[in-house]
């Protein structure tokens, strides 16, 4: 088993991964569409939304191109950034500073589990960062020794989609089981500690 990188340059508050995952009409779970306009399988869920921007107010936002893409405008305007910036993993750049508070950098240059070269590479932002991994699945996989600990919204039903949930595996590491809350649309939100820190 992989340990946490230690953070001694960048003590970190914490690294939380969080996404939201149903099952696909052929009974895989899923976490996306890529033929959906919001890259969502499902409808909304109002509640869902409001819990995922008060947990990530504040922290820096990772994920991978196809995460970024199908986030909506309204996330990506500047007053938007400044609240909760953006680093998009990528292997279609080096390293750039896209605008203010987003940038791209190549996912070969973060090794897997080391946010603290990721936070690194923002030297203008405070060493005190909370991160929030959003996926898509192999980024929230690829980083997960450094992942604290886990928010998954479990979308009741069935619903077509192609963009897989991150394996079962990588909660294998994580305890402390907490059912949050039940959404007015049937949908459960359970965070979970990983046990390795």
């Amino acid at each position: 088993m992989t340990t946490k990188p230690a953070h001694s340059n960048y003590p970190l508050v914490d690294v939380l991964a969080i996404w939201a995952e149903s099952t696909s009409t052929l009974g895989d779970p899923i976490m996306g569409n890529t033929a959906s306009r919001t890259g969502l399988p499902w409808p909304s869920d109002p509640e869902d939304l409001r819990h995922f921007a008060t947990v990530t107010d504040g922290r820096l936002l990772v994920m991978g191109r196809g995460t970024f893409e199908a986030l909506p405008a309204r996330m990506k305007t500047a007053t938007a950034l400044a609240k909760r910036p953006m680093a998009v993993l990528t292997t279609r750049s080096e390293f750039r500073v896209v605008r203010k508070n987003l940038l791209e950098v190549n996912a070969s240059r973060v090794e897997p589990g080391d946010i603290t070269k990721l936070v690194g590479m923002l030297a203008h932002w405070s060493k005190r960062v909370r991160v929030a991994v959003i996926g898509g699945p192999t980024v929230i996989e690829r980083l997960e020794p450094a992942i604290d600990h886990a928010t998954v919204t479990y979308i009741s039903g069935a619903y077509p989609g192609d963009v897989r949930a991150p394996s079962t595996r990588f909660l294998d590491t994580f305890r402390s089981e907490q059912v949050l809350g039940k959404t007015a649309q049937g949908n459960t939100i359970v965070h979970y500690t990983n046990a390795a820190h």
